[in-house]
């Protein structure tokens, strides 16, 4: 009985952890933030941003998340690029520490605005940029841009999203689901979640689990993140006519983004490489950094890149034309 009544409340101390939010400020948080942030105002936001490596860096690279992620899901590759290049990784709005304050937000707009802004803030003329999931759609929006792309050197693009409203599992959720998702945020998903996005390469670690249930639940996350899978789609397809620049796509076999939103990515991009990387999943920069970020390494440095052995390889082509 005594063991049963322990189950009992470790089971309801759970359930109550999964609906509670957590002060950005709080010991459960801090564990988990990247050190050397700074708070940014713009747009009517404060915006988290890391700003690391040599200032002299004429073309810094600029490093956003994907959805119901942070600037964290980069440590590996800031660590990896900092000595060499000026990496500056920002929280996309309702993300990480980027409250919204309560502010009704979604549209891919608002990220394009919000990371124009704050790259203004910085004084950066010239940039490369690289982005995942939804950071891949706001990067490449901001490639395609017709202001704004003339500052963007490079872009590089891992499992991205914005070709369709049915790219990952997130968005392929029953309504119901994006609905409860803006209360309840239970360490079973999150769990289940990262095994999805790392693929068969590796699983996640405790600590990346608890890092991503952790800054899930920081106050007004959870509600942006169903404002945005429960918004409309918006078609911004044919912005990807407009890139110019030399564009690398990464993306992993085991991605449950399909492997055809990467050929269509590489299709309508002029000068797109190519890269599929056997068992990596959704987020391949976080589950194998050393791999990837040398890959950007090597393209941000000669615009082309030596793959792995058992990687699938599609070298740049002028894009044929897609029926819109």
């Amino acid at each position: 009985m005594k063991k049963a009544l322990m189950l009992l409340a470790g089971l309801l101390a759970a359930r109550c952890a999964s609906f509670r939010t957590l002060d950005p400020e709080s010991p459960e948080v801090k564990r988990y933030a990247a050190p050397g942030a700074a708070m940014i105002e713009v747009e009517g936001l404060r915006v988290r941003v890391v700003d690391e490596g040599p200032r002299t860096d004429p073309s810094p690279l600029v490093l956003l998340h994907g959805i119901s992620s942070s600037l964290e899901t980069w440590n590996g590759w800031a660590g990896l690029l900092r000595s060499d290049h000026r990496v500056i990784r920002i929280d996309l709005p309702g993300s990480g520490l980027t409250n919204l304050n309560g502010r009704g937000v979604y549209a891919p707009e608002t990220d394009v605005a919000v990371v124009r802004a704050v790259v203004d803030h910085l004084g950066v003329q010239r940039f490369s940029i690289a982005g995942n999931s939804l950071g891949g759609w706001t990067a490449w929006l901001l490639a395609g841009d017709k202001a704004t792309g003339r500052r963007v050197d490079n872009l590089i693009l891992i499992s991205s999203i914005g070709l369709h409203p049915g790219s990952t599992y997130l968005d392929r959720m029953p309504k119901v689901f994006k609905k409860v998702s803006a209360h309840w945020t239970p360490r079973f998903i999150g769990v289940l979640g990262l095994r999805w996005a790392h693929g068969s390469y590796r699983r996640p670690t405790v600590d990346e689990v608890n890092r991503y249930v952790t800054m899930a639940r920081v106050d007004g996350n959870r509600a942006a993140v169903a404002e945005r899978l429960l918004s409309p789609f918006r078609d911004y397809t044919a912005t990807l006519a407009n890139i110019r620049v030399p564009t690398l796509i990464l993306w992993g076999s085991d991605d449950a983004a399909a492997l055809s939103d990467a050929l269509d990515f590489h299709r309508r991009i002029r000068r797109a490489t190519l890269v599929v990387l056997s068992n990596r999943g959704h987020v391949s920069m976080e589950t194998d950094p050393v791999t990837t970020a040398e890959l950007a390494r090597q393209f941000l440095a000669t615009h082309s890149v030596t793959p792995p052995a058992d990687a699938k390889f599609w070298p740049p082509n002028e894009p044929k034309e897609v029926n819109r």
